[in-house]
This record gives structure tokens, sequence and C-alpha cells, in this order.
């Protein structure tokens, strides 16, 4: 299973774990996009353009001994204020992999972005995530371009764009469901899918049988990994391996609004807009922003 290995930054010894990532037949993403912004300021704004500044400045630095072809970036939305800076920003490299478009709803977001990126890329991956880029799949998959082989599933803003909380994660039959539409729209056109993340980086079992579930699905070609663990889960998983598991077996605890706003607010990550608990299970701020829409 394909592994796009999302990391958060590039800190000392970044060679020697880009490399371990390569040697797991993995493709290390760097993020651009935001996600759901908590605050919606000038400050914010400017932390964006530095952070991403920081990323390609680093990265070009270590373009004599990068392998560009396992390196990916996910920008921030077409819709969004920074879009156009991101674009710049990837254009001045020679190539990349992977360009991951968030919050893709109609076919043109899909096509400004394949027309206004000059460098070599492999593959733009469009992230079916809202309830309105589900109901528009079909003329989204209907776009043909060389760069164009898969779309990609996010659960955690489709979770926030129905309104659910809490969310439906890997460990529920709706879960699967949403996957099991978005890999019917691909079949037809011959599109890959790559699976949305597993939040509890250290519960293996979940991940394990999230594999499993993948593998009945005839389109999943890859999966977001958040740790080394997952990558490396995926680089040795065999796809015939193993039979599929109750769901009811990997049920999590489901923390409550209020509980979950305090475990949000007390482990948020410095500089970032998610959280991480003492199990360490991601808290989105998606799932943050249900839980206070649910609280009021």
């Amino acid at each position: 299973m394909k592994a796009y290995h999302f990391s958060k930054d590039i800190k000392e010894g970044f060679l020697g774990f880009f490399n371990d990532i390569i040697l797991l037949n993995g493709f290390l993403c760097f993020d651009f996009e935001d996600s759901i912004s908590l605050k919606e300021n000038k400050e914010r704004l400017k932390e964006q353009n530095s952070h991403r500044d920081f990323l390609i400045n680093e990265i070009e630095k270590l373009s004599n001994i990068t392998l560009y072809n396992h390196i990916g970036f996910r920008i921030n939305s077409v819709k969004s204020k920074i879009y156009k800076n991101d674009l710049n920003a990837l254009n001045a490299l020679k190539e990349i992999h992977t360009v991951f478009i968030p919050k893709v709803e109609h076919k043109n977001d899909l096509i400004h972005v394949l027309n206004h990126l000059k460098l070599e890329v492999f593959e733009v991956i469009p992230i079916i995530e809202t309830k309105e880029g589900f109901k528009n799949i079909e003329q989204i998959v209907s776009v043909t371009d060389y760069r164009f082989k898969s779309i990609a599933f996010g659960h955690c803003d489709y979770n926030f764009s129905l309104g659910h909380f809490p969310f439906y994660h890997q460990n529920t039959s709706e879960y699967w469901d949403w996957v099991k539409y978005l890999n019917d729209n691909c079949i037809d056109k011959d599109l890959g899918l790559i699976n949305s993340p597993v939040l509890e980086l250290n519960n293996y079992n979940l991940f394990y049988n999230n594999l499993i579930q993948c593998a009945g699905f005839s389109q999943i070609i890859g999966q977001i990994t958040l740790c080394k663990s997952q990558t490396r889960t995926c680089n040795s998983f065999q796809k015939e391996c193993d039979e599929i598991k109750n769901l009811e077996e990997f049920k999590s605890e489901k923390l409550d609004a209020k509980s979950l706003i305090y475990q949000y607010e007390n482990n948020i990550i410095c500089g970032k807009t998610f959280a991480i608990d003492q199990n360490r299970t991601i808290l989105s701020p998606q799932e943050y922003k249900a839980a206070k829409l649910k609280n009021t």
C-alpha cells in the first residue's frame, strides 16, 4: 500500500528521516493547508506565509541531494486568500511528485490548479471532503489530464460539512459507506483512491484493519499516514494476508462534546491547529469546532 506520509516540519536530522521514508517506499508530504482556521486574522496569514517560505527554502537547500520524486505538498484551497502564494512558491521549484488540493468541490477547482502549475508534477490529487464535493464527484472525476491519476478522501472535513458530532472514523460502517461511494465513482475513469488518515497513532490494530478494509476496494492505491509506524505498516502490508474483522472490535472511546473541547484545548500543538492527547490520538480542529457547536 503506497503511503503518503505527512510531516509537520523540516527539523534537525531531516535527511535521515527522509531516507527512512524512502526506504519504506513512502512519499513525504508537507502541509501548507491551514485546515479549519480557528483564528482568521492578519497574524495567522503571516504565520502561514512564513511557514510556507521556510519549507520551500529548506527544500531548495537540499536540492542537490533531495529526491523530488518522493516529495509532495498539500496546498490551500483554491478559495483561500493565500492559494496564489502557494502556487507561486511551488512554481519556484523544479519538480515534485505530488500536489494535494483540499476541499475540491467543482471540476473547475481542479482545472484551475492544473492550468497554473508550471513545475513538473507527477500527480495532482484533489481531496474530496465536503458535501458539495461528494455531490459533484461525477464532474470532478471527468477531468482529463495526465497528472490527474487519483482522488483522496478527507473524512474530518466531510464529517464537519454534514454536521456530525461525534465524527465517524475508520471503525464505523458509515465511514466505509463513504469510501465505497468514492471508489464506485473512480472505477469507470480508472482513477486511484487514497484513503483518509487514521488519527489514533498508537492503535496498530485499528490501522492494520483499516488497510484490510482498503484491500476490499478495487481503486484504493494509497493511504495518508501520520507517523512512521503507520508508513512502515503500509510498506509491509500484504493485500491478501487477512480477513476483514468486525468493526465492533475496534470501537474507540467517544468523547462527549465537553470532554473533547477540554482535551483539545489542553493538548493543542504550538503553532498548529490540531491537538494530540495522552493516548497519541489526533484531535482535529474540525471535530473540535463541531463539539463547540454541539456544546452551545
